[in-house]
């Protein structure tokens, strides 16, 4: 089943996950794709551009969805997480963009692959060993993708949290901290600056009132489900953590921190601009998969996570019908 298909790294699933991404990629022919408020107006036109060229658009979408659940699956195998190698991440993180609705080119799936990224150069910061590289990479990435969304200010912490659980303080490793969160900015200014003559950033309009949600009880139960597998998944996770080695658990703390953190921006890109960025998803994928390949009977977990995926590719159907 897909757990079990996912769990190893074998090579069908070196195929089927880069191919499922691309078979689900492939509703930006069959849907009207929703227009996301950006906080700057090129942006928009930007995502217009591409989102009227579908196949470009399929492209994109594939391969950057693709690219992000790849690096997860290297986050998880290469950093202690787990003995043995798994695609089981990348195959969550998909499933998880699918059911928020998200797989067409947009800068939230951009951003995704950039916090992913980012995340992967944190996890190399060791107590032992100089952090200027890993950290400088980190931050860069994480800068990058703020400021092409900015509500995504509060991950600025991020690398800075991760300097206090792994390092003494060292002021040359924050100052490459701040160097890595400035430089995107002056080089985004600038490059601005040249293509429009001008430094004034048209912005869309604020909603400042986020519309609600049209559920009804069925789909209301069927995120609720979603919700509680998560939860779930947390105490497993942290059962498992309380008897691995001092490196998980601090790498696992930083998951944590990245969770509530995401959650302040999603909470601001919501409430101003109306467009649920959950840049939660990264550390939730990697948590969710942890957990799930600590377990030896997978049958209930293969009966879950089947069937959340049916349950959404119907209800992604039932839009075209």
């Amino acid at each position: 089943m897909l757990i079990n298909l996912y769990k190893t790294k074998t090579p069908i699933a070196i195929i089927t996950l880069p191919l499922l991404i691309a078979v689900l990629a492939l509703q930006v022919f069959l849907v009207e794709i929703p227009t996301d408020s950006n906080v700057f107006s090129w942006e928009s036109q930007f995502i217009e551009m591409i989102h009227q060229i579908p196949w470009l658009n399929f492209l994109l979408t594939a391969f950057i969805i693709t690219l992000t659940a790849l690096q997860l699956n290297n986050v998880v195998n290469n950093y202690g997480f787990y003995s043995k190698n798994s695609y089981l991440p990348g195959f969550i993180y998909t499933l998880l963009l699918f059911t928020f609705n998200a797989f067409y080119f947009s800068w939230t799936i951009l951003v995704y692959a950039l916090l992913s990224y980012g995340l992967g150069y944190l996890f190399k910061v060791n107590r032992q060993d100089c952090a200027k590289s890993p950290i400088f990479m980190a931050s860069l990435l994480i800068g990058t993708a703020i400021a092409l969304v900015p509500w995504l200010l509060p991950l600025f912490l991020l690398p800075i949290i991760t300097l206090i659980l792994f390092r003494s303080f060292i002021w040359r490793e924050l100052f490459l901290v701040l160097l890595g969160f400035i430089l995107p900015w002056f080089y985004y200014f600038a490059i601005y600056f040249i293509v429009e003559g001008n430094l004034i950033f048209a912005q869309d309009g604020i909603v400042l009132a986020p519309r609600s949600f049209d559920l009804n009880w069925l789909l209301l139960a069927f995120y609720a489900g979603i919700l509680f597998l998560i939860l779930f998944s947390f105490w497993r996770f942290l059962i498992v953590m309380s008897g691995q080695l001092m490196r998980f658990k601090k790498r696992s703390k930083i998951l944590f921190h990245f969770i509530w953190i995401a959650l302040i921006s999603t909470a601001l890109n919501w409430y101003f601009y109306d467009v649920l960025l959950v840049a939660s998803i990264i550390p939730i994928a990697i948590i969710l998969s942890v957990q799930i390949l600590y377990v030896r009977n997978l049958l209930i977990y293969n009966v879950l996570i089947s069937s959340w995926f049916i349950i959404v590719l119907v209800l992604r159907i039932v839009e075209l019908v």
